[in-house]
């Protein structure tokens, strides 16, 4: 997995869950900012535990 697959899947995975969230009736970008910070981590984890 390149640099520009992980920001690619981080992004769309935390569009995902933002959208969901706006559902719930939370704001959109502040709930897409914190779901980008947090599916980076996990991503950022599990890509250097495979490397």
């Amino acid at each position: 997995m390149n640099l520009y697959s992980f920001i690619v899947i981080t992004i769309s995975i935390s569009f995902i869950i933002a959208v969901k969230q706006k559902k719930r009736g939370l704001r959109f970008w502040s709930s897409f900012f914190v779901a980008l910070i947090a599916v980076a981590g996990v991503l950022g984890v599990i890509w250097n535990l495979l490397n």
